[in-house]
C-alpha cells in the first residue's frame, strides 16, 4: 500500500509541471506583432510540443501539450524614438512615467524619398 501511494505522489509531482506549462501562452511573432521583419499581421497559432509524464502505471510516456501564443511586442505599442524601435511596456514607474523597453531588433534605415519624381518608364 505503501508503494502506491508513493507512485501517485511520484505522478501527480511529474504532471503538474507539465499542465502548468500547457497553460501559459507564450510570446511569438504573430498577431500585430512588431519584429526585426516588420509586423505580423497572421493569426496566433497554438503550438504543440511533446512532454515526457508519468504514466499510471508508473512508466514514462509522452504527451501532446497544446500551448496558446499572444504578440510579443504589439505594433500598436513599439515607437520610433532617436531611431530605434521601442515598445512601451504599458506599466509606469514610481514616478508615474511610462517605461519602456528599447527593443534590439536589426534593421536598416533607408534613407527617405518621398520627394522625388520618377518619370513613367520607356520601352
Amino acid at each position: 500500500m505503501k508503494r502506491t501511494w508513493v507512485a501517485v505522489l511520484v505522478a501527480v509531482a511529474l504532471v503538474i509541471p507539465a499542465i502548468a506549462f500547457a497553460e501559459e501562452p507564450v510570446a511569438a511573432w504573430c498577431g500585430g506583432s512588431y519584429g526585426a521583419s516588420g509586423t505580423n499581421f497572421g493569426e496566433c497559432v497554438k503550438v504543440e510540443a511533446k512532454a515526457r509524464v508519468a504514466g499510471a502505471t508508473g512508466g514514462m510516456r509522452e504527451q501532446t501539450v497544446t500551448v496558446p501564443t499572444f504578440p510579443e511586442y504589439p505594433a500598436s505599442m513599439v515607437t520610433f524614438e532617436r531611431g530605434r524601435a521601442v515598445y512601451d511596456t504599458g506599466n509606469v514607474d514610481k514616478d508615474g512615467k511610462p517605461i519602456k523597453k528599447e527593443l534590439s531588433l536589426k534593421f536598416i534605415a533607408a534613407p527617405e524619398r518621398f520627394d522625388e519624381v520618377e518619370a513613367p518608364g520607356t520601352d
